[in-house]
């Protein structure tokens, strides 16, 4: 089988998006998905933005450890909004999920 790469958005205030390999008991993920993945010594969370069989780095790259069961889903027209908005406004393509998305906080009553 071939090695599959998602382009992610790190969930990290960070100006670019990471590349991941998919590892095979991951092969049905898809576009608007939650995973977590290896970032440093850490295990972030991120959000599946593209799905290629080709890469872009010459660097050696991570796979991606699980999808996030607690976050779901997103529709492609949703992770289209998120990608231009990025674009469009000049922002890190986090602020562009939080601005459309939302924030998960707790309201005190």
């Amino acid at each position: 089988m071939q090695t599959m790469f998602a382009q992610v958005i790190a969930f990290r205030g960070l100006n670019t998006t990471f590349t991941y390999t998919i590892p095979e008991s991951l092969s049905d993920i898809k576009i608007g998905q939650h995973v977590y993945i290896p970032f440093g010594r850490a295990t972030i969370s991120g959000l599946v933005i593209n799905i290629t069989d080709k890469s872009t780095t010459k660097f050696k790259l991570k796979p991606i450890k699980a999808l996030d069961p607690n976050l779901p889903d997103l529709p492609t027209d949703l992770v289209k909004l998120i990608a231009w908005f990025t674009d469009y406004y000049h922002v890190r393509p986090y602020l562009a999920y939080q601005t459309i998305i939302g924030r998960n906080r707790k309201r005190l009553p």
